[in-house]
């Protein structure tokens, strides 16, 4: 069952490029599964899956560069991020894992996985993708010094959903924010770097959606902001892997917070099918 309960930070590390990349490993099920995050967000947003997982899978669970507890860059894209996730399940003794992604993360493993036969499949939990050359409405990056704020509590009061959804329980709410804040000099401030994380947007994308070899698994809530059948459409217009689409009822676009056991099963199922 989902838990709300405090969780165990990441134990296991890895350097990537001169970057220690945080990374844990839950579970002794004979498969594996690397869990991604999103943008700005870090490996917890997961904690509501991972508990439906672990008896059948190996759980990877991994803090991207810029995220969480891993090491911040001077810059980052789709392709350093993938080497992280492929050096994470080399680190691991992974073979033939499962990548499953959320949002930006998304993102992030469908770049690994058309870099390496290492992986066996993907799941894609409402990850946006844009058509070529199409307009992107994307938040500015914010290349200032992070504002401090003068307590702990102060900053995680400040902590929202983005983008916003109908609010999460609490206890769910203070996972998130619990790990996502660190003290530093005058205060406390995200963990997130604020100078260059890159969303991901650009073609690149589609150029590596168009070389995968896996199957994917593309699932988005019916209530999303970002994603809905027309991104779906695209999905399966840009690769020649097989796509299986499904919509979780009610889900918003923090599927795997609001709709964990939804999300959970939707990678049981396909690696049942396999």
């Amino acid at each position: 069952m989902p838990t709300d309960a405090p969780q165990p930070l990441l134990t296991r590390s890895v350097e990537v490029d001169g970057a220690r990349v945080r990374y844990d490993v839950r579970g002794d099920g004979p498969r594996d599964v690397l869990l991604v995050h999103g943008f700005r967000a870090h490996h917890l947003w997961w904690h509501r899956v991972v508990p439906a997982l672990v008896g059948d899978f190996r759980v990877i669970e991994v803090d991207l560069s810029g995220h969480g507890d891993s090491d911040h860059r001077a810059s980052y894209d789709a392709a350093l991020w993938a080497a992280e996730l492929l050096a994470v399940l080399e680190d691991a003794g992974s073979a033939g894992a499962v990548i499953a992604g959320h949002s930006m993360g998304g993102r992030v493993a469908v770049s690994a996985a058309a870099r390496t036969a290492n992986v066996s499949g993907l799941v894609l939990f409402d990850t946006k993708f844009w058509p070529p050359t199409a307009t992107r409405r994307l938040r500015e990056l914010n290349s200032e010094a992070p504002k401090v704020h003068p307590a702990r509590d102060a900053i995680m009061s400040r902590f929202r959903m983005s983008p916003p959804q109908p609010d999460l329980p609490a206890g769910v709410r203070r996972v998130l924010a619990d790990y996502a804040v660190r003290e530093t000099e005058g205060g406390w401030t995200w963990k997130y770097d604020h100078r260059g994380l890159s969303p991901l947007a650009g073609d690149d994308i589609l150029a590596d959606l168009a070389r995968l070899t896996v199957p994917v698994r593309f699932a988005y809530g019916t209530r999303s902001r970002l994603v809905d059948g027309e991104v779906a459409d695209l999905v399966r217009r840009s690769t020649t892997s097989a796509v299986e689409v499904e919509r979780i009822q009610g889900g918003h676009h923090h599927v795997i917070l609001d709709s964990p056991a939804a999300c959970a099963r939707v990678i049981l199922d396909g690696e049942r099918a396999r």
